[in-house]
């Protein structure tokens, strides 16, 4: 049995690395996987290890290699593919194209330490599942209480805004 879920956090920027393990670090049964400064980085971690994180948390404007580019990749490779990956973002113009991508989550950054604690902790605790009519295998998210999004066109996944 699990006693508590690791956490893999890529963030190129140090003081919002500091904030998030800040508030991670207030969370029972969590324990930081690792930390990267960007997508390729995280790439690496998650090639070379043997136990992978149960969640990724990822900023997605960074140099080198940007979360959602990082987000793609991650998604054709089988062996990684199922971790869900909630979006940490101060920038909302970009969330509508990243949930059509397949996106389990994403978290608008809270100024607060103690919000940024509560939108961590509701990510952590959603199930998420693969869903059969996803057309990229990603993640639907079951969660009561968090606003689902969905989009009619096909069958998709929910989209979920922590």
């Amino acid at each position: 049995m699990k006693t508590s879920k690791k956490v893999l956090l890529i963030e190129d920027d140090q003081d919002d690395q500091w904030f998030f393990k800040e508030a991670l670090s207030k969370i029972n049964k969590v324990c930081l996987f690792g930390s990267a400064k960007n997508g390729k980085e995280a790439l690496e971690q998650l090639d070379e290890c043997e136990i992978l994180p149960d969640i990724i948390f990822s900023d997605i404007n960074m140099p080198v290699m940007g979360g959602v580019e990082c987000f793609m990749k991650i998604l054709k490779n089988p062996r990684i593919k199922n971790i869900p990956m909630v979006f940490l973002t101060n920038d909302m113009s970009n969330i509508e194209n990243i949930l059509q991508l397949g996106s389990c989550a994403f978290i608008n950054k809270p100024s607060d330490e103690k919000t940024l604690r509560l939108k961590i902790e509701q990510a952590i605790q959603q199930e998420f599942y693969i869903s059969p009519f996803s057309t990229n295998s990603c993640f639907n998210s079951s969660y009561n209480g968090l606003a689902l999004e969905q989009t009619v066109q096909r069958p998709k996944r929910l989209n979920t805004n922590i």
